[in-house]
């Protein structure tokens, strides 16, 4: 069997471990919290982020394109690890220093006091910034076993942790983010032992001004999609407050679920899409044709799927969460919209002379999205926000078929994709059923009708893709 598809699996079913586990204990957590208080918890955890990919630069995405020039030879490979540690220890530490000396007047909207809420959140995505480096190591390596075990041993631990802070403490919220620093000590250690055969201490650093020069190239358009993932949170927080935040947060979360899924493909599709790239063949080609066919049915009917039984999703969760269900719904389709980005998108990475386009591209959509945001959350509050999310993702997703197109040609079968996007509308009329155990027993039932026709129309790529992998 192929070592994509291996790799995925096990990269999918971490994520589908780890999701099913935080999923069983989201109603408990939903009465335990209150909106606020998740409100407050999204909003630390947005500002984490951008601190993060700002005093990183996102140096990590070096790690996944340079490897490839250097795999063969091993002393190279630690040497530019070596060095993209030692750049991100002192330019994170240096940001994450003056931002904790000069905390009172960077968070001085913040409805809740930097320490020790603030406080906690900065250290954990302080310390969670260099697993990010190991693990890109060890994803362009394939080394899909080690993290699966490692992610599903720790993820596991982390959500029980948290259910037993957060149950027995009067402070759930300070509970909350107390097991989220434990899990990034965590991190830090196993990034200092799987470091270990990769480090090399060296005065003069490896080639780093080109890593630091293509990561900076791709900044804006890391920077830009995290405007148009997380700024309309600080923006509804700061129009409408923090409990419209957590409901607005909470329905995002849900419909953002694909993602993680599609995350994990990705880990996987782009270094064997790459090692093709860098071997063009008209084998590789049909190669790269059938595996894209097959994440284009797999993304699809994912979000169909969700979006079929979002209402009873819902229905578990504490009253009042209720008013998430539109927001899941719309961000649902949206993150199709980024699923369908993630089959395509990979010629423009490839391609170093097509980042600075993919930038522009994602740069205008952080600017549609924050004028939209401006514009629609004082009208239509939290649905606002929704909305002008997803007008974001819509928006990017010709350009970037347009150019990953021209900086590599290959003939997708867009008739089949048309045909699997069809059914999944047909199929997702049944949102319309009520919640009661008929309906949804009428919605298992069909939806394994639906898939036997996915499956039906994918027949022959299905076929074409085992051949083209060597399956026997």
């Amino acid at each position: 069997m192929s070592k994509f598809i291996k790799n995925s699996s096990l990269y999918v079913i971490t994520v589908l471990i780890l999701n099913a586990s935080s999923f069983i204990l989201l109603p408990l957590y939903t009465r335990l919290l209150t909106p606020a208080d998740y409100g407050n918890i999204y909003l630390m955890q947005t500002i984490a982020t951008i601190i993060g990919l700002i005093s990183s630069v996102q140096i990590q995405a070096s790690l996944s394109r340079y490897y490839y020039e250097y795999k063969e030879d091993f002393s190279k490979v630690k040497k530019m690890y070596s060095s993209i540690v030692i750049f991100t220890f002192y330019s994170t530490s240096i940001i994450y220093g003056l931002i904790f000396i000069f905390n009172k007047y960077i968070f001085f909207f913040l409805h809740i006091k930097f320490f020790p809420y603030m406080f906690i959140v900065l250290l954990a995505s302080y310390l969670a910034i260099f697993y990010e480096l190991i693990l890109s190591l060890l994803y362009v390596e394939e080394k899909a076993k080690k993290i699966s075990i490692t992610s599903i041993i720790l993820g596991i631990g982390s959500i029980l942790m948290t259910a037993v802070l957060v149950i027995n403490s009067k402070d759930k919220l300070l509970a909350f983010l107390t097991a989220s620093l434990i899990t990034a000590i965590m991190q830090f250690i196993l990034f200092i032992w799987y470091s270990r055969p990769y480090f090399k201490f060296e005065k003069k650093l490896f080639n780093m001004k080109e890593f630091f020069g293509y990561s900076i190239q791709r900044l804006p358009m890391s920077l830009s999609s995290w405007i148009v993932t997380f700024a309309d949170r600080i923006m509804v927080y700061g129009y409408i407050g923090a409990n419209e935040n957590g409901v607005y947060s909470l329905g995002y979360k849900l419909g953002q679920m694909p993602e993680m899924l599609y995350t994990s493909i990705n880990k996987a599709y782009v270094p064997y899409v790459f090692d093709k790239y860098k071997n063009p063949s008209e084998e590789n080609n049909k190669k790269i044709i059938y595996i894209a066919q097959y994440l284009f049915s797999i993304y699809i009917v994912l979000v169909f799927g969700i979006l079929v039984f979002s209402k009873d999703v819902v229905f578990l969760l504490d009253e009042r969460f209720k008013q998430s269900l539109g927001i899941m719904m719309i961000i649902l389709v949206a993150y199709m919209l980024s699923g369908l980005k993630l089959v395509f998108h990979c010629p423009m990475d490839y391609k170093k002379e097509y980042g600075k386009i993919k930038s522009i591209i994602w740069i205008s959509s952080a600017f549609i999205n924050v004028i939209l945001n401006v514009f629609l959350i004082p009208r239509y509050g939290i649905y606002g926000a929704a909305y002008s999310t997803l007008i974001s993702y819509l928006v990017t997703l010709p350009p970037i078929l347009y150019y990953s197109n021209k900086a590599m040609k290959f003939k997708y079968n867009y008739k089949a994709m048309f045909k699997v996007l069809a059914v999944s509308l047909i199929y997702s009329l049944l949102i319309i059923l009520k919640i009661s155990f008929v309906g949804l027993f009428i919605k298992c039932i069909l939806s394994l009708l639906y898939l036997y026709v996915v499956l039906r129309l994918n027949d022959l790529q299905i076929k074409d893709l085992k051949n083209a992998m060597g399956f026997k």
